[in-house]
């Protein structure tokens, strides 16, 4: 299905290599790690493992991480404003002019 639209649409046969490869290998990594959450879900709710649990720490992790990420971008953006000294150069000027 996905080959016949990118072929009408006018792709190459290579171009169109590329996309089906890609587009499989991402469904394969997804598929894989559903079956994994899967898994581990069903070994922690027999009483086998606590690793139900993984799942979710590694979610609450990735969560954490990409917070973290945006507050460093925020506060890097912050400070290259804060050093541009807009406000200190105006009030200098506003002085000087008194």
């Amino acid at each position: 299905m996905l080959r016949g639209m990118l072929e009408k649409d006018g792709y190459t046969e290579e171009e169109v290599e590329k996309i089906v490869a890609m587009d499989n290998k991402r469904y394969r990594d997804l598929t894989e790690r559903a079956l994994c959450r899967l898994f581990t879900y069903g070994e922690g709710r027999a009483g086998q493992s606590n690793l139900f649990l993984l799942p979710w720490c590694i979610d609450k992790w990735r969560q954490y991480v990409k917070e973290r990420k945006v507050f460093k971008y925020w506060i890097s953006y912050l400070e290259q404003r804060r050093n541009q000294n807009e406000v200190k150069q105006a009030f200098e000027a506003w002085a000087a002019a008194i």
